[in-house]
Formats: structure tokens, C-alpha cells, sequence
């Protein structure tokens, strides 16, 4: 039943195996077939959805979450991955809005429950924090036995310094899960945060012991030796870990730092290469190759080493906006536009792309052809609830001459983020641009006060200069 509903099916189960296999090339195939013949299957559109969050790529993850939630507007299990797509995207707010959608469709989702609750610790708000904890201490009592609620309790916790609490919630994992890792590493991050370092590392080692090869333990001894001054415990340490399981990548990249931290890049690049041939999608072990390039001064290597993690993880972002940051800092202003030209005609829904493509548009070209691009590119910003999107959206508009249009927008933005150099630096041009002088010198003067170097520094060191001498 190559084209009907049955075939159609299956293939979704083979991409889904193909999921799980990380087998995302294979898996992504799979899905395009699907929806060649089905535009509108759903299946298919979560699947790509979560090929798209795999490899980094959040954007076109919400585009086609969002078409699924059209037809299934009730289903908590989209509506929690949509708002893993929305964090992933650094959209919190939007993430913590589809949680709570997704409790209020479905009170007995516990899963749904413990990521809202999760997300609201995030908060800088206490007063969130500690709701956050009476409804994880809630979901405690619905579920006893479910360990992922009580590790996200202790979190909150931790976070409002309840340290008693915390370790006593350490306490109850270890019962439930006697012979896991899970508890003693909690209990050593409750014993570090509460300042006693040496029961941290008593609960980390036994963690380690139970589980040999789980990475948060090993990570926490790791620091732990390295803020001691013990780099050769740490480097016998990871050879050790590295000896007993050789696949696993945390450990080996792990090892790489420490050795790129001794500035021997030789031996980290060995690492790092081993860890990318084990974890090829993985863009980690691609960056920290790049720095141990940059550390031996070279410069084509780091390149080469972005470009081999971009095609391997299929335009990781992070990996793309390094490279891009590189060729800027070299001048190769019209590279690091093509990165983005390229991220974007790989994944058109990508806001991380269209954002930072339209700000190198209108910083190092003044052709109207490529003004035109940038305002098609930041369009999709106008009522983003991200101030840097919203910030591009409006720097645009003054780029492009629409004074008057640009300064509400950049105005919310300031209002959003008052602590931001560069934000403010855009309000003032337009504040200037538009006569309002003394508000403008004003907002320079933050900007500048701040000590944080930013695109545009020389330009508001000289038009704050230009008003002081324009006021006598």
C-alpha cells in the first residue's frame, strides 16, 4: 500500500526507529516521503518536528507543531513539545503558556505537571519559585513512586536554598531507587550548595560508584578537582572513565577541555575527534575542536572544523553562529552573511537565522536590494515576545529610513531589557535621528556607562560627543 494509509503509516514507524537509532538523515527521508504524499499528516509533522528539535533547529520545530495543534488542540503531549521547542528557541514565556495549556486540557497529566513546574524554578520571581514548589509538592502526592517529580521538587528547593529540604528529598530518591545514581548526585549537589564540599564529593563518588558511566556525577568530581587545583586527578580521573567505557563521548569531550585548559591542543583534538566520530550529530566536540584550531593559531583549521560540524548535525545553530562570528571579526563581513544564507535555505523557519542575516544586512551593506532583504527577513518579528527579534525588527526600520516607525518599537524593547548597551544604543539613534536630542544623550550615556563593547560603540561614542558639543 505504497501511497495509502497503511504504507504511510509504516513509514512513520520505520522514521520513528529510525529516531530512536539517531539515524536522523535516514528518519528525515523517510518523513519527506510522507509528507510528499500527505501534506497534512500528522504523525509525519511530529516526527519532523522532533528531527528538527534533535538537530538544534527549534524554529521549523514550532511551524510544524503548530499545524498539528490545528487539528489536536487538546493534546497535552504536542503542547509539551511545542514548549520544549519554544525554550529551545529562547522563547520561556511561550514555552510556560503552552505548559499550562497543556495541564488545563489534561489535570492528569503528570509529565505535563512536572514541566510547568520545572519552568516556573527558572524564574527569577521567588514568589514563582515557590508556587512552582507547592505544585510539584502536589504532584509528590499524586504520584509517589514518580521519581522525575520528586528530582524536580528538589530542584525548586534548591533554588529557594531550602537545603534541608532538599536533602531530604535526595533522601527519599535514594529509596526509591537504591541501587541509581540519581539520589546520591542530588544529595552531593544539596551537600555543595550548602557549602560542604566534602559530603558533596562523598555523594558524588558513590553515584559514580553505583554507575559508572553516568556523566553528572563524573562532571561534578571533575570540577570539583579542577576548583581544588587537581587537573592530574581530573585527567586520571576521565582516562579512567574513558579506559572503562570508550564510547562514551561526555567523558572523552569531558577530557578534551581539560587538556584544551593545560593548552595542550594536540591532545584535545584527539578527544574531540573521537568523540564526533561516536556522536557525528552532536556539535559540541565540532566547537571545542574549533577553539583548539584557534588556540594553535589556526585559523583555516576552526573553519574547517565549523564546516565539518554543519554538515554533520545539519546546520547546527550554535556552530553557524560561531563561524558567522568568526568571519565578522575577520572582516569577511560577506561570509558570514552567506552562513546564514545557507542556514536559512536549509531551514527557512529558523528566527535565529533571519534575525542575525538582516542585522549583518544593514550593519555592512547599504544597497537598497539588501535593506529590501533584511526587512523581508525581520517582518516575522513585529509582535515577537523576544526583545533581541523585536530589537532587530525596529534597528531595520531605522536602517532603512523609517525613523518615526522604528522608535515605538525599540522603545518596548528598552522597556523589556533596561540593562542592555546595545538596545539602548539603537533607541538613542533613533531618538537623535528624530530630534529628541536630550532623550537620546541620555540613553547614550547608559549605553556607554555600561563597559560592554558592542557593534556600534565608535558610532555612539561620536554622536554623544556630537551633542556635547552641539550644547556647549
Amino acid at each position: 500500500d505504497p501511497k495509502g494509509p497503511q504504507g504511510l503509516g509504516a513509514l512513520n514507524r520505520i522514521a520513528a526507529l529510525k529516531v530512536q537509532e539517531n539515524k536522523l538523515d535516514e528518519a528525515a527521508q523517510l518523513v519527506g516521503k510522507v509528507l510528499e504524499a500527505s501534506p497534512r499528516d500528522n504523525d509525519a509533522l511530529i516526527l519532523r518536528g522532533n528531527i528538527a528539535l534533535a538537530r538544534g533547529q527549534p524554529a521549523a520545530a514550532i511551524a510544524d507543531l503548530r499545524a498539528v495543534l490545528r487539528d489536536q488542540p487538546n493534546s497535552s503531549s504536542i503542547l509539551r513539545t511545542l514548549a520544549r521547542a519554544h525554550l529551545q528557541n529562547n522563547e520561556p514565556a511561550l514555552a510556560q503558556e503552552n505548559l499550562k495549556a497543556a495541564v488545563e486540557a489534561n489535570p492528569q497529566d503528570i509529565e505535563a505537571r512536572i514541566d510547568l513546574g520545572r519552568l516556573m524554578t527558572r524564574s527569577s520571581d521567588p514568589q514563582e519559585v515557590r508556587q512552582a514548589q507547592t505544585a510539584l509538592e502536589q504532584v509528590v502526592r499524586d504520584a509517589p513512586t514518580n521519581v522525575g517529580a520528586r528530582e524536580a521538587l528538589f530542584r525548586a528547593q534548591v533554588t529557594l536554598k531550602d537545603w534541608s529540604a532538599a536533602q531530604r528529598t535526595a533522601e527519599d530518591i535514594k529509596l526509591l531507587q537504591p541501587q541509581r545514581a540519581l539520589g546520591y548526585y542530588l544529595g552531593g549537589l544539596a551537600a555543595q550548595a550548602a557549602g560542604d564540599s566534602a559530603a558533596g564529593r562523598r555523594e558524588f563518588e558513590r553515584a559514580l560508584e553505583l554507575q559508572p558511566d553516568a556523566n553528572e556525577p563524573l562532571d561534578a568530581l571533575v570540577h570539583l578537582d579542577l576548583m581544588a587545583k587537581h587537573p592530574e586527578a581530573v585527567v586520571a580521573r576521565l582516562q579512567k572513565a574513558v579506559e572503562r567505557s570508550p564510547h562514551n563521548v561526555v567523558a572523552r569531550n569531558l577530557l578534551g577541555e581539560v587538556r584544551l585548559t593545560q593548552k595542550q591542543s594536540d591532545a584535545a583534538l584527539k578527544e574531540f575527534e573521537a568523540a564526533s566520530a561516536e556522536a557525528p550529530q552532536w556539535w559540541l566536540p565540532y566547537r571545542n575542536m574549533a577553539l583548539a584550531r584557534l588556540l594553535q593559531e589556526d585559523r583555516a583549521g576552526a573553519i574547517d572544523s565549523y564546516k565539518r560540524g554543519i554538515k554533520a548535525t545539519g546546520g547546527a545553530e550554535t556552530l553557524c553562529g560561531d563561524l558567522a562570528t568568526l568571519y565578522e571579526r575577520s572582516g569577511q563581513y560577506n561570509e558570514a552573511i552567506q552562513v546564514y544564507e545557507d542556514l536559512l535555505a536549509h531551514n527557512p523557519a529558523s528566527d535565529f537565522a533571519a534575525n542575525n542575516l538582516a542585522m549583518l544586512l544593514v550593519t555592512y551593506r547599504k544597497d537598497q536590494a539588501s535593506l529590501d532583504r533584511a526587512r523581508d527577513l525581520v517582518n516575522r518579528f513585529s509582535q515577537s515576545p523576544n526583545p533581541s527579534y523585536l530589537d532587530t525588527h525596529g534597528w531595520v526600520k531605522y536602517k532603512r529610513g523609517e525613523v518615526t516607525a522604528a522608535l515605538p518599537v525599540l522603545e518596548e524593547v528598552v522597556n523589556k531589557e533596561p540593562e542592555s548597551a546595545v538596545m539602548r544604543y539603537h533607541l538613542a539613534m533613533a531618538q537623535y535621528r528624530s530630534g529628541q536630542v536630550d532623550l537620546a544623550r541620555g540613553n547614550l550615556e547608559r549605553a556607554l556607562a555600561s563597559g560592554n563593547r558592542f557593534t556600534g560603540s565608535a558610532e555612539a561614542q561620536n554622536t554623544l560627543a556630537q551633542i556635547k558639543k552641539n550644547s556647549g
